[in-house]
């Protein structure tokens, strides 16, 4: 292999021609290092430290703003009893605007702030919004239901015409038939079955977040997003108390995917639709004489759906 002397100019899905960076410095990842450990496309830190030690084994040690994000690479903590920054090494990509060239650069940008989009998934205590580049119905609703409190929202370029629905899935929304209320009692119930629903945008390393937030559990709990390949094991998405019924993106892409958690306490039962041009998970669940069906459902596009349908006394009676 030979080293060229000039940096070729890369494609916008390439590794970054050039990467300036300082301690102090606000980063994201722009690659999937370890999903399960968080270490994923999106995650946002700060430079800590560089280690120029030496030329191969160059590595930026960020602080990410998630305390859970490289957990597993920095187990311990630091005396202050903040976790310790995670080292972030050198990636090798073949480059898709040049033949036979391979570069080497950190998977890291500058990041400031970032799109709406690269916010999906996130919760934040604080955030600045500008609302001056909103273009789509939806971005606004986005990006300010991301924040925890109304005191952590700082809004820039405040436009109230920028805050607006979409007409043709608004109008969708109310051509569909409600389900009727089975009965009044608010909270657990012995015939009544709970279901949460999730974009988790990446399972495995919402795992724990799930796992030990109570007010999260239900009878069932819906994921889309959950970017797991055909490989991963289900003990690496296990959830105490609940069994997983998955369907993984096809092609091993580790991208989109969608799956269901059953508490096992309660009776399920995974359907075969037949529907080949859906990729989804459908499972009927029984508790005394109540029957859900919850269908978990991608479409062969990046757009993802979930329906819960609801299942009285007979297949006849199937309410959306």
């Amino acid at each position: 292999m030979t080293r060229l002397e000039q940096t070729q100019k890369g494609a916008t899905d390439n590794l970054r021609d050039i990467v300036n960076l300082a301690k102090g410095a606000r980063v994201m990842l722009t690659r999937n290092i370890d999903t399960s450990d968080g270490l994923e496309n999106g995650a946002f830190g700060t430079v800590d430290h560089i280690d120029l030690s030496s030329d191969e084994n160059t590595c930026v040690f960020v602080a990410f703003d998630n305390e859970r994000v490289g957990k597993k690479q920095t187990p311990e903590r630091s005396e202050s009893g903040q976790t310790k920054p995670v080292a972030i090494k050198m990636h090798e990509e073949s480059m898709t605007s040049a033949s036979h060239v391979i570069r080497r650069q950190f998977p890291l940008k500058l990041a400031w702030g970032c799109t709406i989009h690269k916010t999906q998934g996130m919760t934040m205590d604080k955030c600045v919004v500008d609302m001056a580049d909103i273009f789509a119905p939806g971005q606004a609703y986005v990006t300010l239901s991301h924040v925890t409190s109304i005191n952590g929202l700082f809004v820039h370029n405040y436009d109230l015409r920028k805050i607006y629905r979409c007409e043709d899935v608004h109008k969708h929304v109310q051509d569909m038939t409600t389900v009727p209320q089975l009965c009044d009692v608010e909270g657990p119930s012995d015939t009544l079955l709970s279901v949460v629903h999730h974009n988790v945008q990446g399972l495995r390393s919402k795992v724990p977040d799930i796992d030990n937030y109570e007010e999260m559990h239900a009878d069932a709990l819906t994921t889309n997003e959950t970017l797991l390949k055909a490989s991963d094991p289900d003990h690496s998405v296990y959830i105490n108390d609940y069994v997983v019924e998955r369907q993984d993106r096809p092609s091993n892409t580790g991208r989109g995917g969608v799956a269901v958690y059953v508490k096992d306490s309660i009776a399920r039962r995974r359907l075969e639709t037949g529907v080949q041009s859906i990729k989804h998970v459908a499972v009927t669940l029984t508790k005394d004489t109540h029957d859900v069906c919850c269908r978990e459902h991608l479409q062969t596009s990046s757009t993802e759906h979930s329906d819960i349908w609801c299942i009285p006394q007979t297949p006849a009676e199937l309410h959306r």
